[in-house]
């Protein structure tokens, strides 16, 4: 039987290891975005976890545009770009 990965993992920071990646733009308005896919590996606080079964891929999509660019910039730096 297949392990069954935490589907909403609870508000927090989690250790997460990129395994795919891609850039593009938006097919309605042409924005351009990248994308991560990740796998998550576990919490950076301990004792939050009860019962939460890493694993398993998550996609972040960052989009570039004069709104996002802070929060898109702080996100590429803190996962080491």
């Amino acid at each position: 039987m297949a392990e069954q990965y935490t589907k909403n993992y609870p508000v927090g920071s989690y250790r997460m290891k990129i395994v795919a990646q891609v850039m593009g733009e938006s097919t309605v308005k042409a924005t351009p975005y990248v994308a991560f896919q990740c796998e998550v590996l576990r919490s950076t606080k301990s004792g939050n976890d009860k019962g939460v079964i890493y694993g398993g891929k998550r996609t972040v999509t960052l989009y570039f545009t004069p709104k996002t660019m802070e929060n898109t910039t702080a996100f590429l730096k803190a996962a080491g770009f």
